[in-house]
């Protein structure tokens, strides 16, 4: 591990957790014979406009999470996304970083 990644595993992430992040549950839709098992996370929801179509032309209002890969490392099209007293849906997955995988909602 590199002292970068160090430094953001034991001070940065915690640090975008307190300032940016918000309390979350992720659920993975079901899959037999196994029930679902929710994962605490957190995470930093943004309410914005998303770029989408074949050919990146049309602009529609979304919003999207990101979810740090320490919690939820392969987030699923269909899953669950608690955050307070909202539900939401994982519609797409938009960008994977070391750190962060940012999916869209809906």
């Amino acid at each position: 591990m590199s002292q970068f990644d160090t430094i953001m595993a034991t001070a940065g992430l915690p640090a975008f957790r307190r300032v940016f992040g918000d309390a979350a549950v992720y659920t993975p839709p079901y899959t037999p014979p196994a029930e679902p098992a929710p994962v605490s996370t957190w995470v930093m929801l943004r309410h914005d406009d998303r770029t989408i179509g074949e050919y990146g032309l049309l602009n529609e209002p979304a919003t999207t999470a990101r979810l740090p890969v320490a919690d939820v490392p392969a987030p699923k099209i269909g899953s669950a996304l608690t955050v307070g007293s909202a539900t939401y849906r994982i519609a797409r997955i938009a960008e994977r970083t070391a750190y962060f995988t940012q999916v869209v909602l809906q």
